[in-house]
């Protein structure tokens, strides 16, 4: 009966810890962290791929230690300030890409359709739906392959 107890009393105290931790969570702004980050890179803190050597410390890690968030939120956020500080733009966020993205998902997904459709027995449902699709599937090539030259025309300029 006392381990009962004692596992009842540590479980409710892990719950209460937690509790309390998730009120003084404080969700921080992009600025924030850049801040942190830099305050760091004072303290000999760098951006190292893999595990660091003896004597150097981690900036991912240890920031996301600080301030309660994934290692990949934290390199998240310190690529996009490199890409800002760069000049660069980030090619996924381009509408073009993004497009471009969801048609070739589009194309692929259709693909296997196909595949599936192709029963012993298939209702007439799926037969409409299979000689629609070569006119679907065209079109969607034709579009991806004008947001490829819409891509290329603009990476270009």
């Amino acid at each position: 009966m006392f381990a009962v107890l004692t596992i009842y009393v540590c479980s409710s105290l892990q719950l209460q810890v937690e509790l309390a931790e998730n009120e003084k969570r404080v969700n921080y702004t992009r600025d924030q962290i850049e801040r942190l980050a830099e305050r760091l890179r004072t303290l000999n803190y760098r951006e190292i791929r893999g595990r660091p050597r003896e004597g150097e410390k981690a900036l991912g890690p240890a920031l996301a230690v600080a301030i309660g968030v994934s290692t990949r939120y934290v390199r998240k956020i310190l690529s996009q300030q490199r890409q800002e500080e760069a000049g660069e733009e980030n090619r996924n966020l381009d509408p073009i890409f993004q497009k471009l993205k969801l048609l070739k998902k589009i194309e692929s997904a259709t693909q296997e359709l196909v595949v599936l459709l192709e029963s012993d027995q298939p209702t007439r449902a799926e037969q409409s739906l299979s000689k629609a699709i070569p006119t679907f599937l065209k079109t969607v090539k034709n579009s991806i392959n004008e947001a490829k030259v819409a891509a290329k025309s603009r990476a270009i300029t």
